[in-house]
């Protein structure tokens, strides 16, 4: 449910199965700080920024696990869930997620701009790179892709096959579990979460346009691909959490709850 995605170039182990030891050499892994694919949003963020970034995301999965490994239960399920997060959710250009700092550095005032709201800003990112794996996740076994990111679909990889599409939704759920513990006391809670369905909904919305445009009956029909259905595809499935929905999140955090009304903020920035 995305723009193609270049392929890192850091090799990442194959994973056969579903169980993180949690040592720091796994961590590590995780990230590729010397890809020159993200570089423009590095320019605006810096390098310092995307590491604290990264710093943060651990600590995000041992929230969203911590209970469920110590609930002999579901430790096992959770353990696996634990996995689709590492495999999933940290390997992309981290474009949309990085923008919301971005943002926030740009529209807060310095009295603002504290280390507790610069953190909350990094975890509303990853927010984002979570509902991105949501939808690549789901997309690629739509599309019956075979890599993504320089690694295997998750869906193709060992002993997962068509149980990528719960962990599909597990990846669009654990967005809501962070929202909760890090924003629930905070005046724009309710708007953020407004903000993340309504961004989902736009997306598949945008997803079912794509999939529509060739006829169902494996036919070719040329004038289904035009120019305006392009658009429309590109505008609906795309933009609107590309480019809208991280400066959004920065403007909520800035109290500026008025700018739908003052503004049409969300036109403007899909349309550039």
């Amino acid at each position: 449910m995305s723009v193609s995605e270049e392929p890192v170039t850091k090799k990442r182990p194959h994973v056969n199965g579903y169980h993180s030891d949690g040592n720091q050499s796994e961590k590590t892994q995780y990230f590729n700080h010397n890809s020159n694919q993200n570089n423009f949003v590095i320019e605006a963020v810096g390098q310092t920024e995307l590491e604290k970034f990264d710093s943060i995301f651990e600590t995000l999965v041992n929230d969203l696990t911590k209970d469920g490994l110590n609930n002999e239960e579901i430790r096992e399920i959770i353990l696996r869930f634990k996995e689709v997060i590492h495999y999933n959710v940290p390997h992309g250009k981290k474009n949309r997620g990085l923008a919301v700092i971005c943002s926030y550095r740009h529209l807060a005032s310095p009295d603002q701009c504290t280390d507790d709201n610069l953190n909350r800003a990094r975890v509303l990112g990853w927010c984002i790179e979570m509902l991105q794996a949501f939808f690549l996740v789901a997309d690629d076994i739509m599309d019956q892709s075979s890599m993504r990111r320089g690694q295997p679909c998750w869906y193709k990889v060992n002993n997962v096959g068509n149980i990528a599409i719960n962990d599909s939704y597990y990846l669009e759920a654990i967005i809501y579990q962070v929202l909760k513990q890090y924003f629930r006391s905070e005046p724009y809670y309710l708007d953020i979460l407004e903000l993340f369905h309504q961004t989902t909904i736009q997306t598949v919305i945008g997803q079912g346009l794509d999939l529509t445009t060739p006829p169902a009956d494996g036919s070719i029909d040329l004038s289904r691909f035009s120019l305006k259905r392009y658009d429309s595809i590109v505008k609906w499935k795309t933009a609107y959490y590309s480019f809208y929905m991280p400066v959004a999140l920065a403007m909520y955090m800035v109290y500026i709850h008025y700018f739908h009304r003052k503004f049409p903020w969300e036109n403007f920035y899909v349309n550039m």
